[in-house]
């Protein structure tokens, strides 16, 4: 094959013709920026721009580009957000979706990676037989909706348990600010509170006394 190139004049081909071109070389700063975790295109784009100094045309093709690959996409970036957020911190997807948001996301990428992490709607529906059946006999379709609210209920026992300063009526309230801190409804609150209340054994009267406030 090289020998064909053999007594070839390239003194007319330009010096340049073989550089890389900036829309290149963001590229490349792409997926060094990915090699270091996964990001939204806005933070992209505005570390393209803002701290290495790429022209916004430059960047927004190297984005488009990028994004064609499949190296780029808001809607797996979603997904892992919100599997992370739940898992770590047990966050409501109302919350997830206004950090996803502030990150630039679109509701339309935030709707895909929602779904496969809450399922369609994103709802927690919290009531006393959320545990009872075994997560393999569930149906296809509420599948990941009994997962998530059995998986938050488990949270909240625990956080009440373990949380032992004050009255039981401190403990309650408390909880119910750990819930609400992660963005879980008021509806979705008091079913937990109503779950754990029916769940104390009769002998816990003060236990018993707190909640009958809620």
């Amino acid at each position: 094959m090289f020998e064909a190139l053999k007594g070839r004049d390239f003194s007319n081909v330009p010096l340049g013709t073989f550089r890389p071109t900036r829309v290149d070389e963001a590229k490349a700063q792409i997926a060094r920026f990915l090699g270091a975790r996964m990001r939204t295109k806005r933070e992209l784009f505005e570390k393209l721009t803002r701290d290495k100094g790429y022209e916004e045309e430059d960047a927004i093709e190297a984005l488009r580009a990028m994004e064609a690959a499949g190296a780029v996409s808001d809607a797996a970036y979603s997904e892992a957000f919100a599997r992370h957020k739940w898992r770590t911190a047990n966050w409501a997807a109302m919350r997830i979706r206004r950090s996803l948001r502030e990150k630039g996301v679109s509701d339309r990428d935030i709707d895909v990676g929602l779904s496969t992490v809450f399922g369609e709607g994103g709802s927690i529906r919290v009531d006393a037989y959320v545990e009872d059946e075994e997560e393999d006999e569930w149906d296809e379709e509420v599948d990941l909706t009994r997962v998530r609210s059995a998986q938050l209920l488990r949270a909240a026992r625990v956080q009440f348990n373990r949380n032992t300063r004050g009255d039981a009526q401190a403990r309650v309230r408390r909880l119910m600010s750990w819930l609400e801190r992660r963005g879980h409804s008021g509806p979705v609150v008091m079913d937990i509170v109503k779950v754990l209340k029916s769940e104390l054994d009769q002998g816990y009267d003060d236990e018993d006394d707190a909640f009958r406030a809620y």
